[in-house]
């Protein structure tokens, strides 16, 4: 429905006093694009950060990692002759804001790049309060546990026709923040990923899945597992000593904020992240637009409240923008 309220208002119809005119060929080609808008979310790993959602147009692509503030690309072989560069930053737009252009030179206005990323922006008024988006990156990399070759964590996701190789010994690498920021009575990133590295053996291995409905998984032929041996939050929670158990907790509390962005968890799991969450303030805040079920909204409340005095009333900044040589000034 929203996509036909652009539609009308591109055209005259809807505004107070004018009737609608008949589209010329150029907004008939808009309109096709505009109802051809892809939009889908796929996951962030090595290690898990949460969800990308993605507005997708011919030649054109916006990303977000919050729902709201979002990057605008351009991209075309054409583009590749031009600037030597496989895509172009065309600018950013929140609902705040509006887009705030990137300044390219050596294209003119009506170039392909103004004429996609005029479109992508159609495309993102329209779909952008629809987030969080159905997951796409359905094929699924898993690092397997020496002990039984079933699931161990996740390792990366594809959408369709997008499988990479498996390199030669795959491992799980925590991030920065893992190394830095995560501590637990347990033990810390380090120890962690010394844990997953030793549950993988010596000979670690590692297959590429497709996920199905039912939550099984099919990979080469004759592969299948069942969708009960997949770890639910991509960490298998399930080990020998209290230690090791209670090390993999802390950590989930941990990224609580992000796990809450997976679909299909059930009511008891939610409740328990939701509660890690609260108590990650700054990192909630940034990202509850995309939780697709929300079982303690005061909880969440409360959250971006201590959020707000903690960051104070600042605006948060914008990520910084790449310098691209030729093509951004």
């Amino acid at each position: 429905m929203r996509t036909e309220r652009v539609i009308l208002e591109q055209n005259g119809a809807g505004r107070a006093g004018r009737p609608g005119r008949l589209l010329c060929a150029p907004g008939l080609r808009r309109i096709a694009v505009i109802m051809a808008t892809r939009c889908y979310s796929r996951r962030l790993l090595q290690p898990f950060r949460g969800t990308c959602q993605v507005v997708a147009v011919p030649h054109a692509e916006a990303e977000s990692t919050d729902g709201f503030h979002w990057i605008l690309y351009v991209m075309d072989e054409r583009i590749v002759t031009h600037t030597g560069l496989p895509e172009v930053r065309y600018g950013t737009w929140s609902p705040a804001t509006g887009l705030v252009r990137s300044r390219v030179r050596g294209t003119a206005r009506d170039s392909l790049i103004e004429e996609a990323g005029d479109v992508l922006v159609g495309a993102l008024e329209s779909c952008a309060d629809r987030v969080p988006f159905p997951p796409a990156d359905v094929f699924e990399c898993w690092l397997l546990a020496e002990e039984d070759q079933r699931p161990l964590v996740l390792l990366e996701t594809a959408v369709a026709g997008g499988q990479p190789g498996i390199p030669d010994r795959p491992r799980w690498y925590p991030g920065s923040a893992e190394l830095s920021d995560f501590r637990s009575a347990h033990g810390g990133g380090r120890e962690l990923a010394a844990l997953i590295e030793r549950s993988a053996g010596n000979r670690p291995r590692a297959i590429w899945l497709r996920r199905l409905a039912d939550g099984s998984g099919t990979g080469e032929p004759g592969v299948r597992v069942a969708a009960g041996d997949f770890p639910r939050l991509m960490l298998r929670e399930r080990w020998p000593s209290s230690g090791e158990r209670g090390l993999i907790e802390d950590f989930l509390a941990w990224q609580a904020p992000w796990l809450l962005q997976l679909s299909g968890l059930d009511d008891s799991c939610r409740q328990w992240l939701e509660e890690a969450a609260w108590q990650r303030p700054v990192i909630t805040a940034r990202v509850w637009r995309l939780y697709p079920a929300l079982l303690d909204r005061d909880g969440l409340g409360v959250a971006r409240v201590k959020a707000r005095i903690m960051e104070g009333d600042a605006d948060r900044a914008e990520p910084p923008e790449p310098f691209y040589p030729i093509v951004n000034e």
